[in-house]
């Protein structure tokens, strides 16, 4: 009877096992499925200093900005910023806040009074796209930008900020392809170096110090390799016009953070090592793949903060796309999270070894029983 109402509880465990995988897998997918653009901001300047006519002063570039911003209902994914001057305007520009801005000329409506009259061309307004903040969003903030000044008659000159090579790809796919094959190959060494490399239930404490030194140094050399593996199929296989050099740095730094977290995890217990990779997986994988205007605010809220992916990938998006340096903002952060992860690994030092203890205490009663 005892057995069969075992046998009854195993029965229970495939259907575990699927509730829990049905709830990761919608974890993944739900913010693909669910994507929409919001809270996408656009600067806008007006330099137009207006214009006198026998019916008074007008200035057109103050109507043509309400023009736009009346246009753009609450439900918008876009919201505008006016800003008051060039150095504003500089500014973020250098920064990288906005995704395009839109500026109108100090002449813009002198201008268009004469062309009115025949007696002039008009200035057009200037339309900078920041490529670099992110290749996907902005290709639709250009296409919503052309749209809505056709609507008004007027084809403004365009402007790239940051812009993207063709060699890189179209959209994020280089970025994309770099943090996530890096981190894939991470998973799978982290895994093999603690199962090959650790000590047993009786090793001693010199024994257990010297094993987390030795883990210390191959994640550091499996990480170098890791990032120059990537950097090698990115630039020789896929040929994509990457500087070697600064992906092979970042993506060592991305990935011995990541192997010493895991490692450091499996080391104080294997099933926080497990429960850490399904974690920066299952949180991680959308969220660093979708730009963060397109993530639902759960997404936004309480993952894309943290999870390590989105510095990969915001720190690869920096050296690509905005002329970055390896020890950029991101880079920092991964710093971080590695020298959690070698502080996870020392402290498994201070774990009570029962098995050596157990072993011990049976040498002393031995030795006891023996006298």
């Amino acid at each position: 009877m005892e057995h069969l109402h075992l046998k009854n509880k195993k029965l229970i465990i495939p259907l575990l096992v699927f509730v829990a995988v049905t709830c990761l897998v919608a974890l993944v997918i739900y913010p693909v499925v669910s994507a929409s653009p919001k809270g996408i901001e656009l600067a806008a300047l007006s330099l137009d200093e207006g214009a006198k006519t026998p019916q008074g002063e007008i200035n057109i570039g103050d109507t043509l900005l309400d023009q736009i911003a009346s246009a753009t209902g609450e439900d918008s994914p876009i919201s505008w910023v006016v800003l008051e001057n060039e150095a504003e305007l500089d500014e973020a520009a250098e920064k990288g806040t906005y995704y395009a801005s839109l500026v109108i000329p100090k002449d813009f409506t002198a201008t268009s009074v004469a062309a009115q009259m025949g007696t002039g061309e008009q200035s057009l307004p200037t339309i900078t796209i920041n490529q670099g903040k992110n290749p996907t969003i902005a290709a639709t903030v250009e296409t919503m930008f052309m749209q809505m000044m056709s609507e008004t008659g007027i084809s403004p000159n365009i402007k790239y900020l940051n812009p993207v090579s063709e060699d890189l790809g179209s959209g994020a796919i280089v970025q994309q392809m770099s943090y996530m094959l890096a981190i894939i190959l991470t998973v799978i060494l982290s895994i093999v170096l603690f199962v090959v490399i650790r000590t047993g239930f009786e090793a001693t404490k010199k024994e257990r110090i010297k094993s987390v030194g030795v883990q210390l140094i191959y994640a550091a050399v499996l990480s170098l390799g890791i990032g120059w593996f990537v950097s090698f199929f990115m630039t020789t296989i896929a040929q994509f016009a990457v500087p070697f050099a600064e992906i092979l740095l970042f993506l060592w730094i991305v990935s011995f953070a990541l192997m010493a977290l895991f490692v450091g995890f499996f080391n104080l217990h294997p099933a926080l090592g497990a429960l850490s990779i399904v974690t920066v997986i299952v949180c991680g994988l959308t969220t660093a793949l979708l730009p963060y205007e397109l993530l639902p605010e759960f997404w936004q809220s309480w993952l894309y903060p943290w999870v390590p992916e989105r510095f990969a990938a915001d720190g690869l998006a920096q050296i690509l796309y905005r002329g970055g340096d390896v020890l950029n903002s991101s880079a920092f952060v991964l710093l971080a999270i590695g020298a959690a992860g070698v502080i996870l690994m020392l402290l498994s030092l201070l774990k009570p070894n029962h098995g050596f203890l157990k072993k011990q205490n049976q040498v002393q009663g031995e030795a006891l029983a023996e006298e």
